[in-house]
């Protein structure tokens, strides 16, 4: 028997035989001896083994070149880098990060911070943070609606553009051509309709003389005249006067329109006395329309009224 094997006892009818694992040994015992020996059945820890975790661990490296690229399910990794190599590690996770053409360190921080920069600018072509007069021209080329974009230092062109814009008519200005540009601006200004005329006649104790309400332009037009008289201060007795609007009219050459708008009123109160009417005419070009007043009458303390006329071209 050799020191240093695994033998176990084996039965062969009346004999007894101790074989090793490998059955490369055996001895035969009496069939009376069997002291010291093993039980059939038994077992024994790796560590009690000699050379047994040595021959388990040789079997690991027993099929493998040693090389990195025969292991299957391996990292894609372009450039392996060791555990502890913490800063490469780093430096290469960052690169990765930064969306830029051209990748920079971590410690680069002037490049990164220019490349941050550029491509935060939305601008045809970009430019580095640092070029200010470049970023500000682009920045107001962004908010200046117009046409033809200009630069921020070209502030002539630029005011005369805000106004352009501002001016709302059809055919925009310079500012610089304040003829036009007041033209436009009293013709936006005279609305229709529009009041072209009042009259306002207050404390009258007599009748009103036949007056101009209103000239009437180069261009014959339709009118609107808003009269509105009240009783301002009773007499004993009173009668308030009528209202009579004269005019030409544009479509019949020469005649003249005289139209009593509102009635005499013999209510002589402060309350109740009072008429209003709207009277809508079409008055030839370059006539007057006119206004007067008749049948007033009053007794003891002078009764007083107020006459208020409006003329509106529409």
């Amino acid at each position: 028997m050799s020191i240093g094997q695994a033998y176990v006892r084996v039965v062969h009818g009346v004999n007894i035989w101790m074989v090793n694992t490998s059955g490369t040994d055996s001895t035969q015992l009496p069939s009376n001896d069997v002291s010291g020996y093993a039980a059939y059945g038994h077992y024994h820890p790796i560590s009690k083994i000699t050379g047994l975790q040595g021959a388990l661990d040789a079997k690991g490296t027993s099929n493998f070149d040693g090389a990195y690229n025969s292991l299957s399910g391996k990292p894609d990794l372009t450039t392996k880098v060791n555990v502890s190599d913490t800063a490469t590690m780093l430096v290469n996770y960052k690169a990765g990060v930064i969306q830029i053409t051209t990748k920079v360190a971590i410690t680069d921080t002037a490049n990164m911070l220019s490349n941050y920069r550029t491509s935060m600018i939305q601008v045809p072509t970009k430019v580095k943070y640092t070029d200010t007069t470049s970023m500000l021209s682009n920045y107001l080329l962004g908010l200046i609606a117009t046409a033809v974009k200009v630069k921020y230092s070209d502030t002539t062109s630029m005011l005369a553009n805000y106004l352009a814009g501002l001016i709302a008519t059809a055919a925009k200005v310079k500012y610089s051509d304040t003829a036009t540009m007041l033209a436009n601006y009293k013709t936006a200004m005279i609305a229709s309709p529009r009041i072209v005329a009042a009259i306002d006649a207050t404390a009258q104790t007599a009748n009103i003389a036949t007056a101009t309400l209103y000239s009437v332009p180069a261009t014959a037009g339709f009118y609107r005249v808003n009269i509105y008289i009240t009783v301002t201060s009773a007499g004993t007795t009173s009668t308030m006067p009528s209202t009579t609007i004269t005019y030409t009219d544009g479509n019949a050459g020469t005649n003249s329109h005289s139209t009593t708008a509102t009635a005499t009123n013999t209510g002589n109160s402060v309350t109740t006395t009072f008429l209003q009417t709207t009277y809508v005419l079409y008055a030839k070009a370059s006539t007057n329309i006119q206004y007067a007043t008749g049948g007033y009458a009053s007794t003891g303390p002078a009764m007083q009224f107020a006459l208020r006329i409006r003329v509106e071209a529409l």
